[in-house]
């Protein structure tokens, strides 16, 4: 096998723009790639010992390289033979889990719930794509996204790590580094559709040991960017995906995210729609039908020419709010936080499952962001949030999906 090459990819995060909740039920969501990115880099060790170092959760991790072929020697990592898998099985599940207790890892106690998913996912991929051959690595993350917040960081972590390893194992043709325009003019290399097809694949079955049964629209998103609608299919794993077009979906366009600072309870949001619907079938299935049509108008503006689309869109965004407010994902955090947007100009909506998360606006070109960002931040919770701020990112959305870049010594 030949030697280790060294390595540097990043990913984006994901924004859900519209038909949260609704996509559960069949139809469709508007989501949008994001330039709050994560990096991977992938380096040679000079020990004889594979390491995981995850700057953004302040963990690292180290296991003996016996102690790594020594657990591909095991039967329950015979799944990785298939490339990739195409499941991921409790026996392998518990291996991993095993595997990843064995580590030297050092991190803080509030990063080890995340961090110990992190360990999982990033033993599944470092086995599987390096199971003919083992080779010591220190392979390092960092990320611009909040961790936990419903912007796809797990779905990007997945992505850059699965293409960051394939490149380096040189399961990936080598690609020139050249001048790409839709990399913001950094030198950096765009995969063939190939390359993009296999560490979707990859990436997708290292979700599903972090949600089970993910819907496949963050790694999807993370590995091709831009803006597309998604809806899912009776395949896992195989959602329906269509980019948009136009000037707006290929540029990008600016979104500020607000993170509340509120953590989310996405399975107890979904449970909340779905007993409501079972309740009041009447009331709740006329909502999630109109988020469609929302959806839908908003995917057409995204794609127009129109001057008065960013007016249009903000429109869309408010009744958007409203709706989801109706089915009683919204609390008093997301409302605070839409206010202050509201006194810049910027219409705002959840982002996501709600019931905490964050919330995205969508401002007009001119809005000075030092404006927004310390009315943001001048804006205390009266709860019990230990945090009293919220936390606040400009991003644009549209940006390209999974890239490799020059590595920085």
């Amino acid at each position: 096998m030949a030697g280790l090459r060294p390595t540097c990819c990043s990913a984006p995060g994901k924004a859900i723009l519209f038909g949260e909740h609704a996509v559960v039920y069949g139809y469709r969501c508007l989501v949008g790639a994001i330039d709050l990115r994560t990096t991977v880099t992938v380096r040679e060790c000079q020990e004889h010992s594979v390491t995981l170092v995850a700057e953004g959760l302040h963990m690292s991790a180290t296991w003996d390289l016996s102690c790594i072929e020594d657990a591909l020697r095991q039967p329950a990592f015979s799944e990785l033979l298939i490339d990739p898998p195409s499941a991921v099985h409790p026996p392998l599940v518990d291996a991993l889990r095993c595997l990843a207790q064995k580590a030297n890892c050092k991190a803080e106690p509030s990063a080890m719930s995340t961090g110990s998913s992190a360990l999982v996912a990033f033993l599944f991929l470092f086995l599987g794509i390096f199971r003919d051959h083992p080779q010591p690595v220190v392979v390092v993350v960092s990320t611009r996204l909040p961790i936990g917040s419903g912007l796809g960081s797990s779905g990007s972590f997945a992505v850059a790590l699965a293409a960051a390893l394939l490149t380096s194992a040189q399961r990936h043709a080598k690609i020139p580094l050249s001048e790409c325009p839709r990399c913001s003019g950094l030198h950096a290399a765009e995969f063939c559709a190939d390359q993009l097809a296999l560490i979707n694949q990859w990436a997708y079955q290292s979700e599903r040991l972090v949600h089970t049964n993910p819907s496949g629209v963050d790694n999807t998103c993370s590995t091709y960017g831009g803006v597309f609608v998604f809806c899912k299919t009776p395949q896992p794993g195989q959602p329906s995906c269509s980019p948009l077009q136009g000037a707006s979906a290929s540029t990008g366009f600016e979104l500020c995210i607000v993170d509340t600072c509120v953590p989310r309870e996405t399975k107890r949001m979904v449970e909340q729609v779905a007993a409501s619907r079972a309740a009041q079938p009447g009331v709740v299935n006329p909502i999630l039908a109109s988020i469609d049509t929302i959806t839908t108008m908003a995917a057409r503006l995204i794609e127009s020419q129109s001057e008065a689309r960013d007016t249009l869109l903000g429109s869309l965004v408010e009744l958007n709010h409203l709706q989801l407010s109706a089915l009683g994902l919204s609390i008093d955090r997301i409302e605070e936080a839409r206010a202050v947007l509201k006194t810049q100009g910027i219409p705002a909506k959840i982002t996501g499952a709600g019931g905490g998360g964050c919330l995205l606006g969508v401002p007009a070109l001119h809005h000075e962001q030092s404006k927004v960002l310390e009315a943001l931040l001048n804006q205390t919770h009266r709860g019990d949030s230990a945090d009293p701020h919220f936390r606040v990112f400009f991003a644009t959305c549209g940006c390209p999906g999974v890239t490799q870049h020059p590595l920085q010594f």
